[in-house]
């Protein structure tokens, strides 16, 4: 109904920013890692490009509407106005860190246009502690888990699901490799500072 969160997402999110808005209004939220009218998002994370990375998968994999900012799709760094207004720069004037934060920006849009799930899907935290975040959007055609590592150090995964996903083999959508899922519970190592994406089927 109009107005209301899904009930998953009201389940461990209700006290969350999710929670505090309507989920109409969360769908339509502008995700922004910066603008004009502030630092770059890697000049405020202290030049951390890892931490970049997981930054943007979360624009584009929560609830909202991503908003990239020029310069945000190379990894552009630069502090207060006006040196978050640098002129933007292409093709052979990047470095390999933009070259390659350009492909990634890249796979996670084409991600997110290719999974309607991911823009208009409902939202559950499965898990939240100081190294791992995950969590799961779902609609009636699909169910997209993510997982952040936010630990330097490589982690172990033990993920249980909601039985009622009835999940056998989650298949990873940046390298298509294929994990399998027993008794609804996903086991999987997760490089430091990392992620994954993976369509529970």
């Amino acid at each position: 109904a109009a107005g209301q969160t899904p009930p998953n997402a009201r389940q461990n999110d209700y006290l969350t920013m999710l929670g505090r808005y309507d989920w109409e209004i969360n769908t339509a939220q502008m995700n922004m890692l910066d603008s004009h009218d502030m630092p770059r998002a890697l000049w405020l994370l202290g030049e951390d490009k890892a931490a970049l990375r997981l930054a943007v998968l979360c624009q584009m994999t929560m609830p909202g509407a991503p908003c990239v900012y020029y310069g945000d799709e190379i990894g552009m760094t630069g502090a207060a106005d006006p040196d978050n207004r640098r002129m933007m720069r292409f093709g052979n004037d990047l470095n390999e860190f933009e070259k390659q934060t350009f492909k990634d920006v890249s796979k996670l849009i084409h991600i997110r246009k290719d999974h309607s799930v991911l823009r208009n899907g409902d939202f559950l935290t499965l898990q939240a502690d100081k190294n791992i975040y995950a969590y799961v959007r779902s609609d009636m055609n699909e169910r997209i888990l993510v997982i952040l590592n936010k630990s330097e150090k490589d982690q172990q995964i033990n993920l249980k699901l909601p039985a009622i996903y009835s999940v056998r083999v989650a298949r990873d959508l940046i390298s298509g490799e294929s994990i399998q899922v027993n008794n609804s519970v996903i086991t999987a190592n997760i490089s430091g500072i990392s992620y994954l994406i993976l369509k529970l089927n």
